[in-house]
């Protein structure tokens, strides 16, 4: 977790504490013109009837998240009801209260709403939070593989003049299909590809969750530092990672197959993989190619991964699911697939991996977070079955953490830091 978030996080729990305070602190109040009992029983009746309205809130937002590949957080449920819970205190306290007690539950209120909202987004980190979001830049030229012969990541030098640390950028990366319309996508260059003569470099396709954009692995998933943090160790080397749009929207969900909801596949294994051979100075040897995502973009991961071991030579799925989703099972099979039930299975990773196994040094590493019951479940499923299949697998649970861009983080620096040996990054 950055500084920012520890930060944040104890902002949240002064507020807590806060909140305790002015509650006793109207209770103190109105106790001096009513009974202490009848006071208690007051603000009590207030915090029963907050707590049912939190409860009909949580439900309406389990509602709203239907359908999408984000749980409800256990943190978020917690926070929502806590919240409902010191309004009632405070709506009980206003009515038929004095100036001052009025005061102080309008406080009261105001304060709620403030740690509550604060409290959702530190557990959801849904959206670019942090100050690495300042690096994303405007979509700007991106070098082009020099026509000399690069050096290999294993015998590179870094001149003199290289920069300390890598940019990210935005670009257009177009779609060959008319029924697919991506947005921009964003990338990260290290310090060794932004000179003169860059060697071969490795290549990561990385993906966001649902709903969610590319930008999200930058802003809230931090990604950048971690990639900068692996080129300072490495003499500038770090891989080159790509990140795709694999929704089109963050309402939508196509899948990352071809089909229905927009031909998602083709664009990831076709016109992605196209374009980063043209522009950017990538090997052209798959075995260092690495597809990674998180949440909805790890389904995706273990379904593009899996299919195609010619392009890509490791997987780093952090908290995807189990089976590609819109919705309920029935759902999912009609709008995405058309009512094809053979199409839906075949599409599974279940069937992926049994269909294109037995895979031959083939690297797969699978994280989530430990609070992440429902997902954890997901990826002990997937990542036996990758083992299975004969891929070299490896597990972890991300301490403390749930289906967050805290373990998103986390899960990336554990699995790109186990494969730098596949990339050639070793010294």
């Amino acid at each position: 977790m950055s500084e920012f978030d520890l930060l944040r996080a104890a902002l949240v729990a002064v507020a807590y504490v806060l909140l305790l305070c002015l509650a006793a602190l109207l209770f103190a109040i109105r106790s001096r013109t009513e009974k202490a009992s009848r006071v208690a029983g007051r603000l009590g009746a207030g915090a029963i009837a907050g707590a049912a309205a939190g409860s009909v809130l949580l439900w309406v937002v389990r509602d709203a998240w239907a359908g999408l590949d984000a749980p409800e957080p256990w943190v978020t449920a917690t926070v929502i009801i806590a919240g409902a819970v010191f309004v009632g205190i405070a709506v009980a306290g206003f009515v038929g209260g004095r100036p001052t007690g009025r005061v102080v539950a309008t406080l009261v209120v105001l304060v709620a709403l403030f740690v509550t909202g604060t409290s959702i987004r530190v557990d959801l980190e849904d959206g670019p939070a942090n100050a690495e979001a300042a690096r994303l830049a405007a979509a700007s030229p991106t070098p082009t593989p020099t026509p000399t012969d690069p050096p290999t990541v294993e015998d590179w030098q870094p001149p003199a003049d290289m920069p300390e640390e890598g940019v990210v950028r935005a670009v257009d990366i177009p779609s060959s299909r008319e029924n697919y319309v991506p947005r921009t996508a964003y990338l990260y260059l290290p310090p060794a590809a932004l000179v003169a003569n860059p060697p071969d470099l490795p290549v990561v396709m990385a993906m966001s969750g649902q709903p969610g954009s590319p930008e999200d692995v930058f802003g809230a998933g931090d990604l950048a530092s971690v990639l900068d943090g692996i080129a300072e160790e490495h003499r500038g080397l770090a891989p080159i990672v790509v990140v795709p749009d694999q929704l089109t929207d963050p309402d939508h969900n196509p899948m990352c197959v071809d089909g229905a909801l927009g031909d998602s596949a083709n664009y990831l294994t076709v016109d992605v993989p196209r374009w980063i051979v043209k522009n950017l100075p990538a090997t052209r040897d798959h075995s260092r190619w690495t597809i990674a995502g998180f949440s909805q973009g790890g389904t995706c991961s273990v379904q593009l991964g899996g299919a195609r071991p010619d392009l890509f030579g490791s997987i780093v799925d952090i908290s995807g699911e189990f089976v590609p989703s819109v919705g309920s099972e029935e759902d999912t099979i009609d709008e995405g697939f058309g009512g094809d039930e053979a199409a839906y299975e075949a599409a599974t990773p279940e069937q992926i991996l049994a269909t294109h196994g037995p895979y031959s040094n083939y690297i797969a590493y699978f994280a989530s977070g430990e609070y992440d019951v429902q997902f954890t479940g997901y990826v002990e499923q997937v990542s036996e079955l990758a083992e299975q299949a004969g891929m070299i697998v490896t597990r972890e649970i991300s301490p403390g953490t749930g289906h967050d861009w805290n373990t998103a983080r986390w899960g990336f620096e554990r699995g790109f830091t186990l494969l730098l040996g596949r990339w050639g990054i070793t010294s």
